[in-house]
């Protein structure tokens, strides 16, 4: 029997892919009662242990933005977890944001349900700005509460994630576990070939507005030191155009693991996020933080991590290239 950990997404980017592919394989290494399976459409990527393809939804099908292709995915998804009840206690589920589905599985299900929250979504659902963000925000505000009361219990990456879902939920005695990312070290260390001009690593699969890059940019502006920052991940406008005006700043677009691994060589400092507070997060458990980590490197960012009083490693503090320049000095 044992427990169930699962997630649904018509598209997952490669940071949930690895997330879902180490847990299952640290579960496997453990010897424990923990299945590990990530929902995806069919063909989306090559079958793996932790994979488990819709049948409904094939890997083109998302690309072209149906509702239908949403409907039919989240739904098979559902049917497919109440055909799984008889092998597991428990399942324990990846939140996934204003789904009456997920509601109403939830409110059905025979066996224990557990929620999963990685952000603080009503904020983040908001910070676009424009009327299809809100309307998501407010769908999400509709089925949150009924959704999290069905659950037995509340799971956040972070304890402020935790108090934010047990407040949305209106449960005071509700149970709840904090349950930090983490990665599976099984990767050769990275050798240390800095030189003498600080060079920066700053990591995003696409570049949002929480990662506060524009902040960042604001600064480097601001300063004339020398240094080299390379940016990794898809950077859209305004935030591209400025950073190419600047001969300090590589942007490399996105690259392979091991090609980053190469990258980060040369560099002293891993980059955060530096925009957290624009969802109003001030803590976060984010595994680029345990990556670059994992490769040497200490990191620098605006938000409280989960580590950070357990590593001289981790630094908060703000997106000010002064200081950042000073901690990788000091490391």
């Amino acid at each position: 029997m044992g427990y169930l950990h699962a997630a649904a997404l018509l598209r997952p980017s490669s940071g949930i892919i690895n997330q879902m592919r180490w847990e299952h394989q640290a579960a496997n290494e453990l010897g424990i009662d923990w299945g590990v399976k990530l929902f995806c459409p069919k063909g989306w990527m090559e079958p793996e242990g932790f994979i488990e393809e819709s049948p409904k939804v094939k890997a083109g099908d998302p690309g072209k933005g149906k509702p239908t292709d949403w409907i039919r995915f989240r739904y098979g998804y559902y049917q497919w977890l109440l055909s799984q009840t008889e092998y597991y206690d428990a399942f324990v589920l990846r939140y996934y944001v204003h789904d009456p589905f997920q509601m109403m599985f939830a409110q059905r299900c025979k066996i224990p349900v557990y929620f999963v929250h990685h952000t603080l979504e009503e904020p983040e659902l908001r910070l676009a700005g424009t009327w299809s963000a809100k309307l998501c925000a407010a769908l999400e505000y509709l089925t949150a509460k009924p959704t999290l009361r069905a659950a037995s219990g509340i799971i956040g990456g972070t304890q402020e994630i935790v108090n934010y879902e047990v407040a949305r939920a209106g449960v005071v005695n509700a149970r709840t576990f904090v349950y930090p990312n983490a990665i599976n070290f099984n990767e050769d260390p990275v050798a240390d070939k800095r030189g003498e001009i600080p060079e920066l690593l700053f990591v995003a699969g696409r570049f949002a507005p929480w990662h506060g890059l524009d902040l960042l940019l604001d600064s480097i502006e601001r300063s004339d030191a020398q240094f080299k920052l390379h940016l990794v991940g898809s950077v859209h406008e305004p935030n591209l155009s400025r950073a190419v005006k600047d001969s300090r700043i590589v942007v490399h677009g996105r690259l392979s693991s091991k090609e980053i691994s190469h990258l980060a060589e040369t560099c002293w400092v891993g980059l955060s996020s530096f925009g957290l507070h624009r969802k109003k997060m001030t803590e976060a458990c984010t595994l680029k933080v345990r990556e670059y980590l994992m490769m040497g490197l200490p990191v620098y960012s605006e938000h409280r991590d989960v580590v950070e009083r357990k590593s001289v490693f981790v630094f908060s503090g703000p997106a000010d290239l002064t200081t950042i320049l000073d901690f990788a000095k000091d490391n």
